[in-house]
């Protein structure tokens, strides 16, 4: 059998498949994060492993399953969250989040060191952003100089579990494709950026998804109810995982997934940085690369809609709030499509691709006194619909 987890923006899955590739068990385990102030999205690192942990404890508790018979361990993660070590290997702060805008005087002191064009020719991105983590560090460098100086390593959210896994710090270029920090072309550090961010030798060793780390470490292993002969593989970004699982790893394949974040994969045999329409890119899982614009706040405006929103579906759901999505569709779904002139724009956070404009907000325009919940709810809907299908349009346009 094999033990996968997800961590994301939101919550943890955990899973236990056959060997065939069936689903044994499955938890999900939620969590909030801390909003210090506007823009700014934090949390305790501990958070992620604990939920990792218990999802572990559950999926093996309930399933029944023999430990010995686990033979792997591997998952993935979001991209771009940092959590900083110090000399103990202890965190030193809060995990500064994806969603994060704070960086925006680092965004402009990083651009004057990087044009545009050599931005997306070395690393895929096609916009500096405060989003990526070299402009966090660097705001973490200007704000908080002694946190700072104590940091021995910086690993994304995927490393930090594999680091408590199996106690070897590592990450992939695909995870740091979106650090900034990585010639996603020659698979290492970018020196250019290291160097002005001052994080030469903090970052993680660089192997191939699929990789093995190690064995899980033996008090690991008790305390997860694992065997200790249990391998921990190197696994990847979230969204490049979820085009795996998904089939798509061949050119011309298309896929979305709407979680916290939507996000459209196209698999490529090439990366084109001459391309008339620049659309992000990444190294895949498999050989080739993986085409990946994203909209930042797409589940979770829906998600927002239901926790500030909607405390009549919730108590309806009996206090489930995955339920609560159930009733809050049906509202949506008595409402005719275009919501009757109300449109909304999902940038809770931002936005991403096509716009990549971190000062973007969300905002429903049209509202009139006959709107009421169900009209919102579906309008959110919508929204996400309309930037797809803009998406879309862009992929024919750049040939990808």
């Amino acid at each position: 059998m094999y033990l996968a987890f997800d961590v994301g923006t939101t919550s943890v899955k955990v899973v236990l498949f056959s060997r065939d590739g069936r689903l044994v068990r499955k938890a999900i385990v939620n969590y909030q994060l801390e909003t210090p102030g506007v823009n700014r999205y934090e949390a305790d690192p501990e958070l992620y492993w604990n939920a990792v942990a218990d999802g572990t404890r559950e999926v093996m508790r309930l399933s029944g399953a023999d430990p010995g018979e686990v033979r792997t361990v591997s998952g993935c993660s979001q991209g771009e969250t940092v959590v900083l070590l110090g000399k103990d290997d202890r965190p030193v702060r809060r995990a500064i989040v994806w969603l994060d805008q704070r960086a925006r005087d680092e965004v402009a002191e990083l651009s004057r060191l990087v044009p545009n064009d050599e931005l997306y020719r070395v690393t895929g991105l096609t916009d500096m952003d405060p989003t990526w983590t070299a402009p966090k560090l660097l705001w973490v460098r200007r704000n908080e100089p002694e946190v700072f100086r104590s940091v021995r390593r910086a690993l994304w959210v995927e490393d930090w579990i594999t680091f408590r896994l199996a106690g070897r710090a590592c990450s992939t270029a695909n995870l740091l494709s979106s650090s900034l920090f990585v010639d996603v072309h020659a698979r290492r550090y970018w020196s250019k950026t290291v160097d002005a961010v001052g994080m030469d030798g903090r970052l993680p060793e660089i192997l191939e998804p699929g990789d093995a780390v190690g064995t899980i470490l033996p008090a690991v292993a008790a305390d997860l109810g694992l065997s200790p002969g249990t391998l921990v593989v190197k696994g990847s970004m979230d969204q490049a995982a979820s085009a795996l699982g998904a089939g798509n790893i061949e050119p011309g394949i298309v896929t979305e997934t709407t979680g916290s974040v939507m996000a459209i994969g196209v698999t490529s045999g090439t990366a084109d940085p001459s391309a008339a329409v620049r659309l992000p890119y990444q190294p895949h899982v498999v050989p080739g690369w993986l085409y990946l614009p994203y909209v930042q706040t797409a589940g979770s405006a829906y998600k927002w809609w239901r926790d500030r929103f909607s405390p009549a579906e919730i108590a309806e759901a009996g206090g489930d709030l995955e339920a609560a999505y159930t009733f809050m569709n049906r509202l949506a779904a008595a409402v005719p499509a275009e919501s009757e002139g109300l449109v909304f724009l999902p940038f809770l956070a931002g936005a991403g691709t096509p716009e990549n404009d971190p000062d973007a907000r969300g905002v429903f325009h049209g509202l009139t006194l006959k709107h009421g919940r169900g009209h919102c709810a579906r309008a959110i809907q919508e929204s996400i619909a309309y930037l797809l299908k803009k998406i879309l349009a862009d992929f024919a346009r750049s040939g990808s």
